[in-house]
């Protein structure tokens, strides 16, 4: 078969799924409410998974996980769930009949986000960071987007610091390490913190304070962003990024994703001292707000969206490190609360990125102008995207109902990684000369909808087939929202023609896209970096395929934490709005592997 032809796959008419799952015990490693993790004494669980070391620009090498006391599904509910016809008779490369669900069995069985996203075991992490030049290259960009940055930027007086050593007021990032401390103190002086974080005195607390997000510490744990957590979370224009004129807020908080993707345990565990005291900060900052940004067309407007847009980036950062660092108080409080607020402040900048905001008059504009303005409006598009992903996580993983419907994602698709890696003004317009985008009139609810919806015409098709993968990965997350609220209205036990429809033209579009695409490798030649956890989008929609299944056809089954998987009166029945992953997890492991050369033989 030739890429760009399309496998004929059928509409799903039929149940999924056997009558029964397999019985057995199956062991559930994620902490239940009354076993909150204990970050002082084991923080680090970097050996319970042999992750491979980090090759310096190759894609993380993850060996299979070890599942040999949990049972697979048996060979009567295999024959079952792949008679479907949402399976087709692909004829196709053999790395895309292997599909499996590794990574999601690891991530609800796991907790941290080294452990949780592949980023390797502390050795591994220390080989990298050895490897790397010994002090971290701030960039720096006069006057960076031309917004008028410096009327936002504090002035720091040194007296104000309290630095262990003479040796860092004269670092280059002392300023914002004083701007740092300052902020936490009037923090801590305005009642932050009240959920559990008490000092002992507000000199030893400032002196604490100072010592971790001391300048060293702000450039190695800012170093440790970029090289560990940076793939996981493409939203910073890189070639742009001036750390010196970024707030102070998400600076910290940046820095604390850092501390905790550390190899040294000490700093994971300070990280998680200072979590809360930094999430009332966050949380509290003027520019984290609702309120409407005039749109006046200007520098001044430009300069707003880019604070908003710091802002919800720094809560994005926090609700991470709370919902895979914190205990069950942190998770429940990210997922409940904070999320909530995340979510109406981004709708804020909705506008910025809508389709009608059309991009400058070239003639008007110099090229540097033109990107400057693409890179802005690029990092508020895929900071948007995210805050819709991390929506859709909840929902899948802890079967929380979504904030976030489709309907309002009338923003622009992200663009192609080339595009937004591009060094320079001029790279970046060769890029565009040499990798035209054909999807740039489509917003993510456009192509959510299309998807769903009939057969797709061959000029669909290959929006779909050349889109960037982050956008695929947006889609397949789009499809959990969507099961969830079929499965608990009305028509739930139903079929629903468009989810099943959508299923199917997803794994079409995937299939015909490049091989290197197919294998999750990088979208364009020399894109930098590797790419993050949304490598394993297949995976996503595999588990949307499961749950969907489960729910269409009234599965009578009940997941049981002691007695494994067995029938019931009920049907498949999860906790609502649970910070424990346990039961999904037990779903996960009896599909844990799909072989699509077993179904073809």
């Amino acid at each position: 078969m030739e890429v760009g032809q399309l496998p004929q796959i059928f509409v799903p008419e039929v149940d999924l799924f056997s009558a029964d799952l397999a019985d057995g015990n199956i062991t559930n490693w994620w902490p239940s409410a009354n076993e909150i993790p204990d970050h002082s004494q084991d923080r680090s669980q970097d050996t319970l998974f042999p992750f491979s070391l980090l090759g310096e620009d190759q894609a993380l090498d993850v060996p299979l996980l070890n599942f040999a006391n949990c049972p697979p599904a048996s060979g009567h509910q295999w024959s079952s769930f792949i008679s479907s016809p949402i399976w087709p008779s692909l004829v196709t490369n053999s790395s895309f009949l292997r599909l499996d669900i590794r990574f999601l069995a690891n991530i609800t069985s796991t907790h941290g986000m080294a452990n949780s996203f592949e980023i390797g075991n502390s050795l591994a992490r220390k080989r990298t960071m050895s490897n790397m030049v010994q002090r971290y290259n701030i960039p720096l960009i006069a006057n960076p987007y031309g917004r008028a940055q410096q009327a936002r930027v504090e002035t720091s007086h040194s007296e104000d610091g309290v630095f262990p050593t003479d040796r860092d007021a004269e670092h280059p990032l002392s300023s914002k390490s004083q701007d740092i401390v300052r902020g936490i103190r009037e923090a801590l002086s305005n009642g932050a913190s009240s959920h559990a974080f008490k000092l002992n005195s507000s000199q030893s607390s400032e002196r604490a304070c100072a010592r971790f997000f001391s300048p060293p510490n702000l450039e190695r744990f800012i170093s440790m962003f970029w090289r560990f957590w940076y793939p996981n979370w493409p939203v910073f224009h890189e070639p742009t990024f001036d750390i010196r004129q970024r707030p102070a807020q998400l600076i910290a908080a940046l820095s604390l994703i850092g501390a905790c993707v550390s190899p040294e345990k000490i700093d994971r565990d300070r990280a998680i001292s200072w979590l809360e005291v930094v999430e009332d900060w966050v949380f509290s900052d003027s520019d984290f707000s609702e309120d409407a940004i005039p749109q006046t067309d200007d520098e001044f407007m430009l300069s707003q969206v880019d604070s908003r847009l710091d802002s919800i980036r720094a809560a994005y950062a926090l609700l991470i490190v709370m919902t895979w660092e914190g205990d069950i108080t942190h998770m429940t409080r990210a997922r409940r609360t904070r999320f909530t607020e995340t979510v109406c402040v981004s709708r804020s900048l909705y506008f910025f990125c809508a389709l009608q905001n059309s991009e400058p008059n070239e003639a008007a504009c110099s090229a540097l102008s033109r990107w400057r303005l693409y890179s802005l409006r690029e990092e508020c598009i895929r900071t948007l995207v995210y805050v819709f992903m991390l929506d859709c996580a909840f929902v899948m993983f802890n079967n929380t109902a979504p904030r976030m419907v489709v309907g309002e994602l009338q923003f622009s698709l992200t663009s192609p990684e080339a595009w937004f890696h591009a060094l320079t003004s001029d790279d970046w317009l060769k890029c565009i000369e040499d990798s035209p985008r054909i999807d740039q009139a489509i917003s993510l609810s456009d192509a959510i909808g299309k998807i769903m919806q009939g057969e797709l015409d061959a000029n669909d098709s290959k929006v779909f087939e050349q889109t960037n993968l982050l956008n695929h990965f947006a889609i397949t997350s789009a499809f959990h929202n969507l099961i969830y609220l079929h499965n608990y209205g009305f028509d739930s036990g139903s079929q629903s023609p468009h989810l099943s429809r959508g299923l199917k033209n997803w794994i079409q579009v995937w299939h015909a896209r490049v091989p290197s695409m197919v294998n999750d490798e990088p979208l364009e030649q020399g894109t930098p970096g590797r790419i993050g956890f949304f490598r394993h989008t297949r995976e996503y929609w595999c588990l949307a395929v499961i749950l969907y299944g489960q729910f269409d056809k009234g599965r009578r089954i009940k997941l049981g934490s002691n007695n494994g998987l067995h029938g019931d009166e009920t049907r498949l029945t999860r906790a609502i709005d649970n910070s424990d992953m346990g039961q999904l997890h037990e779903l996960i492991l009896q599909f844990r592997e799909m072989d699509m050369r077993e179904v073809l033989e």
